[in-house]
């Protein structure tokens, strides 16, 4: 059997929101090979440190600490030697990326430098939403979308 189906994960999917996907992983030691996803990917560490290489170059994660992967870049992330981690990896159509993006330009300054969060009480606060997803405790209001309750506290 694949060690895959045997970490402790669960997927979020609304059909509300085709465009979203988030995946919550506990103490997984799982390692991954380079690989892609046709979406804009958003990681977030919640415990222990990973290893993630993206576009060939090496970033060391750890708790606190938030990924952006843009879409149909090859990267792999795994745990230090002997260690585990705990994330969230949250999963963006690129289309509908790039419908918000187009809505924005004519008013907002954008800016593709890499951001980290201001506080770690943000970081806390955007990974409490992800995990009442995951754990299916968070409600979506009839007729409105939720991606204004998914804030992008580290300046977008």
């Amino acid at each position: 059997m694949s060690l895959i189906r045997t970490i402790p994960q669960r997927f979020w999917r609304d059909a509300r929101l085709p465009w979203l996907e988030l995946r919550s992983t506990w103490r997984s030691r799982q390692a991954y090979k380079l690989h892609l996803h046709p979406q804009l990917s958003i990681g977030a560490i919640l415990e222990g440190e990973t290893r993630c290489v993206c576009n060939g170059q090496e970033h060391r994660l750890q708790a606190g600490d938030l990924i952006v992967i843009p879409p149909l870049a090859p990267h792999s992330c795994n745990p230090l030697e002997g260690t585990f981690r705990s994330y969230h990896m949250l999963w963006l159509d690129t289309d509908w990326c790039l419908a918000q993006l187009a809505a924005l330009s004519a008013t907002t300054r954008l800016s593709a430098r890499p951001r980290r969060f201001a506080s770690r009480r943000s970081f806390r606060t955007t990974c409490s939403l992800w995990h009442r997803c995951s754990v299916g405790r968070a409600r979506l209001s009839p007729g409105r979308s939720a991606f204004c309750c998914i804030s992008f506290p580290c300046g977008w």
